[in-house]
């Protein structure tokens, strides 16, 4: 018995998204998910991670295993779901090597997309240029060498250029439905700037969090040590 009524679900879904009420939906929510990662990305990486590992896990598999039962399809497309999670969850820096991977990559497909190649491919794989396939490998692993070095820079520059591709997304779509142009370049220049505002905004915000926990660190100290702090303000009291 196949998943008739779970596939027209997921249909009406896609037809829903592609009236101006759910394309508004959407994009509505694409906006605020980017937000949400270019201001606390990086408080909720592992979150983002295994939200991500379930969604495509769980998504995946159910598409592969079409051919089988409703009930089978569903118990393979759930149990792959949650243990995508659980892995990407435990092995968080698993999780971080491949967030930085998909970060730079993400930057190398935009970046080649935005430039024009007019020299012939060493080989084409799947469809797609040599160049593309050596560039995206080559940002991909230079992603995933420093997020291992530098982890916490690493984390919040990833999560800002995937919330700047979140906005540059929407901001294409919705011109683009509007019966406009979004050239590959205005991509790339939207997206930067809104990463870069949103990494300033957290290493800003992470500046001023580890000041704050050094005053309190001090004022501890100075608490503390009452004795101390009293000889300080008393140039006549003398240690014995």
């Amino acid at each position: 018995m196949a998943c008739t009524e779970l596939d027209n679900a997921f249909e009406r879904g896609r037809s829903f998204f592609g009236t101006d009420a759910g394309f508004a939906v959407g994009m509505t929510a694409l906006s605020l998910t980017s937000l949400v990662l270019l201001l606390i990305g990086h408080r909720i990486a592992r979150l983002t991670i295994s939200v991500a590992a379930f969604l495509v896990g769980g998504v995946g598999v159910y598409y592969v295993s079409a051919p089988l039962d409703c009930l089978p399809r569903i118990a393979a497309s759930a149990s792959t779901a949650i243990l995508a999670a659980s892995i990407a969850c435990c092995i968080f820096s698993v999780g971080i090597f491949l967030l930085g991977a998909a970060a730079f990559g993400s930057v190398a497909h935009f970046v080649y997309k935005a430039i024009p190649l007019s020299h012939s491919p060493p080989f084409v794989l799947f469809g797609e240029s040599g160049f593309y396939v050596i560039a995206l490998g080559a940002s991909s692993l230079l992603g995933a060498v420093a997020s291992a070095c530098l982890k916490e820079q690493v984390v919040r520059l990833a999560t800002c250029l995937l919330g700047g591709a979140g906005f540059a997304g929407a901001a294409q779509l919705s011109t683009e439905r509007l019966g406009g142009s979004f050239p590959p370049v205005i991509f790339l220049i939207v997206l930067g700037l809104v990463a870069s505002l949103g990494f300033g905004a957290q290493m800003l915000r992470g500046q001023q969090r580890r000041q704050g926990q050094q005053r309190r660190q001090g004022q501890q100290q100075r608490q503390q040590q009452p004795g101390t702090q009293l000889a300080r303000q008393n140039p006549f009291v003398r240690d014995v």
